[in-house]
């Protein structure tokens, strides 16, 4: 069908359909067939150019991108994965850092499915906006905090 051999498409699905040429059931069949080349022949010819020329999509790729970005740069992976030798650093033995690292990954998938609920029923953009606060305030206190170590 690809190919433009309709004919032979067609014969290949009467046989597999083990029908005949007046079977209304493989002839929509076979259009259906068709209509999804069609589609995929159309879908398939734009290139990935179209993610910066479309206004809408490239609205949607440059904050993915952004928020992909700062998710990265938070540190909050490479946190993760030094959890135990922190911890340990910070006079934690190491059976205990060890536990302590296993009960943030737990409640982590536990705090993820809390989020998503959170997400659905608030939006995204009020989510977002109200982390963006929640950290900024978080960022603040620890400013603060640390001015007052230094300064003491």
């Amino acid at each position: 069908m690809e190919k433009g051999r309709i004919e032979e498409a067609r014969n290949s699905l009467l046989y597999l359909r083990d029908a005949t040429d007046s079977d209304i059931e493989v002839m929509d069949e076979l259009e259906v067939i068709k209509c999804s080349v069609e589609e995929h022949k159309v879908a398939t010819s734009q290139s990935f150019t179209v993610l910066f020329t479309n206004k809408s999509l490239f609205r949607r790729l440059w904050r993915a991108a952004l928020l992909q970005f700062m998710a990265q740069m938070c540190g909050n992976t490479a946190m993760k994965y030094y959890l135990v030798p922190i911890l340990m650093e910070l006079g934690v033995r190491r059976q205990l850092a060890l536990m302590m690292g296993g009960i943030e990954s737990t409640l982590k998938i536990g705090c993820t499915i809390i989020e998503m609920y959170l997400i659905d029923r608030l939006g995204r953009r009020n989510t977002l906006v109200i982390g963006c606060l929640v950290m900024g305030a978080a960022l603040a206190v620890c400013l603060l905090l640390m001015i007052g170590i230094f300064n003491a």
